[in-house]
């Protein structure tokens, strides 16, 4: 299921009400949801244009067998408090798994 964050929750950082039901009622009948627009759509091309680079650089010294995969980069300028921390992923898992968890 996809809820598209909208141009006001993204200046809120919260999704409505209405958002986080539709969230919480996809994951109970799915386990999945799709929150699109929770990260900057630029932030997502820079850090895949970096990965597509790194799978380059990696392919050119040795073959890709099979379904390999890349670690994403963990240093500065891709590791960002927008994706590790994302006050969407936050609110959804807050009304999951109530105020005691943490992250």
């Amino acid at each position: 299921h996809r809820i598209h964050v909208g141009e006001g929750e993204r200046a809120a950082a919260e999704l409505t009400d209405a958002h986080l039901a539709e969230a919480l009622a996809a994951l109970d009948r799915d386990g999945i949801v799709l929150v699109h627009n929770a990260i900057e759509p630029r932030t997502v091309e820079r850090l895949a244009a970096k990965m597509r680079a790194d799978h380059e650089e990696v392919s050119a010294h040795r073959p890709m067998v099979g379904n390999e995969s890349l670690q994403p980069p963990r240093d500065h300028p891709y590791l960002l408090a927008e994706i590790c921390y994302n006050p969407f992923a936050i609110q959804v898992l807050l009304a999951l798994l109530g105020e005691g968890f943490y992250w």
